[in-house]
């Protein structure tokens, strides 16, 4: 500090140096006390300081008066640059962030700071689907009065419509295509004036963003309570790297086994000359130093739903009397190749069903088939060509006893297919583009003919593409595949 005044003191005697200088002075004297690091090593160092100073200051008083200006200028100065830096804080920060702190009335709403309020006691935002907000369930017209329909899972997207773009239409997706689970949909699209003045960039994150262990809407709540499995969707935005699936929730089977499927057949979809999918669990603590300068792809510790209260982890308890679910946060670039439904979209149709096919396979259900062509042949009948052409089920081994604890997805004699009496349990059936079907087999023995399944059409008959369908005969139950250009 005495090296710092005695520099200062050398400066041209102005104001606005003084100012500058102050700055300094304060800094550099910080940076002295966190790092214990003293300026003046040895005596000698000091006896020259006191020499110098004895130069510019012979009498006490003087170095006294100019210290006591040279404080009171800092002084001014630097309320002056508080002031100026907190204007400029104050209007670059939203009036409020998060307004609805629950949906309905509760003490989660009332924890300050920032003042947050129940949605249902805000007359601001409308709920509409022209308006500002609204819920809604799948497969079941009243959650309440009919909680035993939709299997054992809710699916939730609590941060839907523009709170977390992407996420309702992954839950939409996963209920209405692959598993016909329950579903709870939370959906934030601000349009009203009154609702936009919440925030002074409307913004529906900032708005409707609910935290997940304060979102109490009563039927969300109870149709989790009702079933003993549930998975959250979440959208991730700088706290995460791209191409990015953030792997939380308290139940530590399901975040294993998602992580594991994914990183297993995510290379089917990188072979395609697309990058790197990252599926990190949270489940470990961060290592932000392991290894060195290497930023981690799931980058906040709030993104591991681990919290009791989250509403993930609120389901019926199940056979070993855990309440825990899984949460997904999904990077924004991987939401919307998710939700790219264009009809010539192969590519991202094969990443929905390893993904959602990994929530399947994560929540003890078979995952979705992975389909791909596999060579064909001419052969001709009739004086015409024809041409088989051969699929095969890249993950064809999920369907083995081995992988389901004994379960025999093929086990003959559980069904009748015409005039065979031992048919398969589970039965293969090929449909075009057009959902029209083509082709089946009703009788696999086992789950490795799935390498060679096929259908054949005369020569230039061929649909432009397929897909299958995987149907158990006697739950009913059925998986489907990804499509496939022929």
């Amino acid at each position: 500090m005495l090296f710092s005044i005695v520099w200062i003191l050398r400066s041209e005697n102005s104001a606005g140096k003084i100012c500058k200088i102050g700055y300094k002075v304060l800094l550099q004297s910080l940076f002295l006390q966190m790092t214990n690091i003293n300026s003046l090593s040895s005596l000698g160092d000091i006896k020259d300081l006191l020499t110098e100073m004895k130069t510019f200051f012979p009498t006490i008083s003087s170095l006294r008066s100019l210290l006591m200006r040279f404080a009171q200028l800092s002084l001014s100065c630097l309320c002056l640059g508080a002031i100026v830096l907190t204007s400029f804080s104050i209007l670059s920060l939203p009036a409020r962030a998060d307004v609805f702190g629950c949906y309905e009335p509760g003490n989660v709403c009332a924890a300050p700071p920032p003042p947050k309020i129940p949605l249902l006691n805000e007359p601001s935002c409308l709920e509409g689907q022209d308006n500002d907000w609204e819920t809604s369930c799948t497969l079941i017209n009243n959650c309440l009065a009919n909680l035993d329909k939709g299997g054992d899972v809710t699916v939730l997207s609590i941060h839907g419509g523009n709170i977390e773009p992407g996420t309702s239409e992954i839950t939409e997706g996963l209920v209405e295509t692959y598993y016909p689970w329950n579903r709870y949909d939370f959906k934030g699209h601000v349009t009203t004036e009154d609702c936009m003045e919440l925030d002074p960039d409307a913004s529906t994150f900032k708005i409707f963003h609910i935290t997940s262990k304060h979102f109490n809407h009563q039927t969300a709540r109870d149709l989790v309570a009702a079933h003993p499995k549930s998975v959250s969707i979440h959208g991730c935005g700088s706290s995460c790297s791209d191409r990015t699936i953030c792997i939380g929730g308290r139940d530590s089977n399901a975040v294993t086994t998602f992580k594991a499927y994914v990183n297993q057949y995510k290379g089917l979809w990188e072979d395609m000359e697309h990058p790197v999918i990252h599926a990190e669990d949270q489940m470990t603590p961060f290592e932000l130093g392991e290894p060195p300068n290497v930023i981690p792809y799931c980058r906040q510790q709030t993104l591991t739903g681990l919290n009791v209260d989250n509403i993930v982890n609120t389901n019926s308890s199940d056979g070993d009397g855990s309440s825990d679910g899984l949460q997904l946060e999904i990077s924004f670039d991987l939401r919307e190749e998710l939700t790219d439904n264009d009809d010539d979209d192969y590519d991202n149709d094969l990443l929905r069903s390893i993904i959602y096919g990994g929530v399947g396979r994560a929540l003890d259900d078979l995952p979705a088939p992975i389909l791909a062509t596999n060579g064909q042949d001419v052969y001709e009948v009739n004086d015409q060509n024809w041409i088989r052409h051969y699929l095969r089920v890249d993950n064809w081994e999920e369907y083995t006893p081995e992988a389901n604890d004994g379960f025999e997805v093929f086990e003959s004699g559980l069904s009748t297919c015409g005039l065979n009496e031992n048919a398969s349990r589970t039965w293969v059936r090929i449909y075009d583009n057009n959902d029209q079907y083509v082709y089946g087999f009703c009788a696999l023995s086992n789950a490795s003919s799935l390498q060679q399944i096929w259908f054949a059409k005369p020569e230039g008959q061929a649909p432009d593409s397929v897909y299958i369908k995987l149907i158990d005969k006697v739950t009913g139950k059925t998986y489907k595949s990804n499509r496939v250009a022929i």
